[in-house]
């Protein structure tokens, strides 16, 4: 895939699993195909998977791709099996035959130690309520570490997206760098390269819009939007709203109603 696809894969339906398999037990995708993308990785035991490619064995600290739409059965065939799997969609990587691309739909990668963390890390977040951005982030790093993406562009997009889900704008600079293992000083220069603007005048855009679809709405009032947006209280909203568009929340309000 090219940078400029990279950049632009949007990742959803994501769910993490922690599974734990008995000797001798199995499922199969024989005759109802995979319905969507996986990545495993074995913390202890081992899987068999068989297809008409011939069979692959996984065991402890590989890592096995799975394509959507792959035909296969899987055999547990020693003692207490334990794997994460994560398990998305992804229409642009179902559109390439380059990504994912293994023929038999199983890939293998020995002796993957290296990835334990982040999928330990990634199930927990997926455990915590309210963590859908850091479970979205998490699996960039991973798909980072196992396909070879472009770093800066799988960066860029951790960053945007960690914003753009901080709906009630509570995460500060240093959080988000956190992350994105990177320091503040290299995010605010990536995102600064990318936008053209600061992190700052990004976030304040998106609280702008977001503060002005509530305003129309009617459904809430000032103290409701203030809250929702992250302000200490509504004299604060109301000030930042005027300093950034002009006009106070309600003078914007009159003449969006006189249009």
């Amino acid at each position: 895939m090219t940078n400029e696809e990279t950049a632009n894969l949007n990742f959803n339906n994501i769910s993490v699993l922690n599974q734990i398999w008995d000797k001798g037990s199995s499922f199969s995708y024989e005759t109802n195909s995979r319905p969507d993308f996986g990545i495993c990785f074995i913390l202890s035991g081992g899987i068999k998977y068989k297809t008409e490619k011939g069979d692959f064995f996984a065991e402890k600290s590989d890592a096995v791709i799975l394509k959507k739409d792959a035909l296969y059965r899987a055999d547990f065939n020693k003692n207490a099996t334990h794997n994460i799997l994560i398990n998305f969609n992804c229409d642009m990587l179902a559109e390439s035959s380059e990504f994912f691309g293994s023929k038999s739909g199983i890939t293998i990668l020995k002796k993957r130690g290296d990835l334990q963390n982040d999928f330990l890390e990634i199930l927990n977040y997926y455990l915590m309520p309210g963590r859908e951005c850091m479970v979205k982030s998490k699996l960039y790093c991973i798909l980072d570490g196992i396909c070879g993406f472009v770093p800066r562009d799988l960066t860029v997009m951790r960053i945007k997206h960690i914003i753009e889900s901080d709906t009630e704008f509570k995460l500060c600079e240093p959080e988000i760098a956190k992350m994105c293992s990177l320091s503040v000083s290299t995010l605010q220069r990536i995102f600064k390269k990318e936008y053209g603007k600061s992190i700052s005048e990004y976030r304040n855009a998106l609280r702008i819009s977001k503060a002005k679809k509530l305003l129309i709405s009617r459904n809430y009032s000032m103290n409701d939007i203030a809250e929702r947006l992250g302000f200490c209280d509504s004299g604060y909203f109301s000030r930042f709203f005027k300093k950034q568009e002009g006009l106070s929340p309600t003078k914007y309000l009159k003449q969006y109603y006189k249009m």
